[in-house]
């Protein structure tokens, strides 16, 4: 924990962070609260961007698998959902 940085107070006094707590535990409770809030939107976050990430993996595996099914009725045309390959 960096205890370093200096927070001001309500009367516009520099305070480190213990302090703050000490004097000021609204503040402190207020700084917990939004910090679990952040937490929790976060893990939100992860979570549907991994259920994205897997339905897009699932489109790309039925997309090649669709185009490797057309390539075989019309022989000798590129695949083109491979990149690199021509």
């Amino acid at each position: 924990m960096n205890t370093s940085r200096v927070y001001k107070n309500t009367e516009g006094k520099d305070r480190t962070i213990h302090q703050m707590v000490r004097d000021e535990p609204d503040w402190a409770a207020s700084r917990i609260q939004a910090g679990e809030s952040a937490i929790a939107e976060l893990a939100m976050t992860h979570r549907a961007l991994t259920l994205e990430l897997q339905q897009h993996k699932r489109c790309h595996a039925e997309l090649l698998r669709l185009a490797e099914r057309l390539r075989k009725y019309e022989p000798g045309s590129p695949m083109i959902l491979n990149s690199g390959e021509k």
